[in-house]
């Protein structure tokens, strides 16, 4: 259960993007977005929470694993042009 897991910060030193992991409800779907281009995440981020579910966030791959590992999110976008 996430509530048993170390929280992982919900704001990323320089990214600036709030998502939802520390309000994330029993039975919510939860988005997982990984970008590294702030301006763009922050859009999609909005787009999702328009359609009521919840964000979470990652700026690189290595994260956006830990992120999905940890709480299984039930769909991601993902930047294919991601470094690394």
């Amino acid at each position: 259960a996430p509530a048993a897991r170390p929280a992982l910060p919900a704001v990323r030193p320089g990214a600036g993007l709030v998502d939802d992991r520390d309000r994330l409800g029993t039975g919510e779907t939860t988005i997982l977005i990984v970008e590294d281009d702030l301006a763009f995440a922050r859009i999609l981020a909005e787009m999702v929470r328009q359609k009521g579910q919840r964000v979470l966030h990652a700026a690189d791959g290595e994260q956006g694993l830990e992120l999905a590992r940890r709480y299984r999110p039930q769909g991601i976008l993902l930047d294919v042009m991601l470094p690394g």
